[in-house]
């Protein structure tokens, strides 16, 4: 019997040991503690060295940018020059002057519709553009400017380029959309031109530009 009571003494001492553990229904025990400190940087972040200085800080925030390919420019290009026609055209003819063998005067011309005595060259041109031609079509409008101002470079009197410029210059039309315009051109031996020529020039986006020359004007002599 006594041993009886033994037992039964351990064994309510042992449920009470059990009791000291977590109650029923209470949250399991925290954790342990992380460590205080900065998160890492997330995948693809720029890395700043703690010692780096502001202008560190600035380049990662804002990474440098690639500048963008340039972007030829396929008809016009005189920009503020050719903001009305007449002091487009007398550009035009600055141009000229400047450069005789002639790529200095493609800016002002619209060679997308470019007429020359009746020939539809801006036709062509168009036409090399859309099929990507871009060398060729070039090399074509630099052949037909040095062609054209071939006269230019035979001229005995150079300064008589820019006495036409300043007195040879006649409006004939200035219109919204439309402006026409003769010029009485140095004349050179053996021209079978009229004396004066006749350009008609239209706007395309803020340019006037060039879109009909006629050398052989009728009524003139």
């Amino acid at each position: 019997m006594r041993r009886l009571a033994l037992l039964l003494g351990l064994a309510v001492a042992c449920g009470a040991c059990r009791g000291a553990g977590t109650p029923e229904g209470s949250a399991p025990a925290a954790a342990p503690a992380k460590a205080v400190g900065s998160p890492g940087p997330a995948p693809g972040a720029d890395v700043v060295a703690p010692d780096a200085g502001p202008a560190a800080v600035g380049a990662a925030a804002h990474p440098t940018l690639k500048p963008l390919p340039k972007t030829p420019i396929f008809v016009g290009g005189c920009r503020d020059a050719c903001r009305e026609p007449v002091s487009a055209f007398k550009a035009f003819l600055a141009a000229l002057i400047a450069d005789p063998r002639g790529k200095a005067i493609v800016p002002f011309l619209n060679t997308a519709e470019l007429v020359i005595n009746g020939e539809r060259l801006g036709d062509r041109w168009a036409e090399q553009w859309k099929r990507g031609q871009w060398p060729e079509r070039q090399a074509d409008i630099e052949a037909f400017t040095s062609s054209f101002l071939s006269w230019a470079r035979t001229l005995d009197d150079p300064g008589a380029l820019e006495a036409a410029r300043e007195h040879g210059v006649k409006v004939l039309k200035d219109e919204s959309e439309r402006a026409e315009i003769a010029w009485h051109h140095p004349g050179v031996t053996g021209d079978m031109t009229a004396s004066d020529w006749r350009f008609i020039l239209k706007p395309r986006g803020l340019e006037w530009l060039i879109v009909e020359i006629d050398q052989y004007t009728k009524g003139n002599p």
